[in-house]
């Protein structure tokens, strides 16, 4: 009962695979989509993005709003292990988030796994969320650190987490909707 879209943007903007190369993708283009998605589905629709795509997604849910203003808001977003830093704190820095985390304003369901070094931030992002105007859920993952699911040498804990997204994400998309 759950339709997905799974746009592939590196290969629609001719853009090498990479950590930074969806930094070039611009939020309308997202904002876009999901405005085609919202009006060709009829179905409420929310957004799914990991690690540093999490910006993108929650710029292009900012966009949508700003240009799209009478189509309604999407449900919300679900990030897994999202960067939203400006640049990466090192041990002991104060985290500077980018700017969409105080615009984003929108039902997000953070997945944060606890082996990640953004893990000790993480309370700090869902307040700077909140202070933003968003609702956060999050949801600890124990026992893996970011991209367990994509991993190709996973550890038990990193499978059994995997194996448990498809009831996490429809749980999810329950609380958010």
């Amino acid at each position: 009962g759950i339709e997905v879209w799974i746009p592939d943007l590196h290969a629609a903007w001719f853009l090498p695979v990479g950590r930074y190369s969806l930094m070039e993708v611009e939020p309308f283009i997202i904002a876009d989509l999901l405005r085609a998605a919202m009006q060709q589905t009829g179905k409420r629709v929310f957004v799914m993005a990991a690690g540093r795509v999490a910006a993108l997604a929650l710029t292009g849910i900012h966009a949508l709003r700003q240009d799209y203003p009478d189509i309604g808001q999407p449900g919300g977003a679900i990030l897994l292990h999202p960067l939203l830093y400006q640049t990466t704190p090192q041990g002991g820095q104060t985290a500077q988030y980018l700017p969409v985390v105080q615009a984003a304003q929108t039902s997000i369901y953070l997945l944060q796994p606890e082996q990640a070094a953004s893990f000790w931030r993480v309370g700090d992002l869902v307040r700077q969320l909140e202070a933003g105007g968003s609702r956060v859920f999050l949801h600890r993952l124990a026992g893996v650190g970011n991209g367990f699911n994509v991993r190709p040498d996973y550890s038990e804990s990193e499978e059994a987490a995997t194996k448990s997204l498809p009831r996490v994400l429809t749980g999810a998309l329950r609380l958010l909707g």
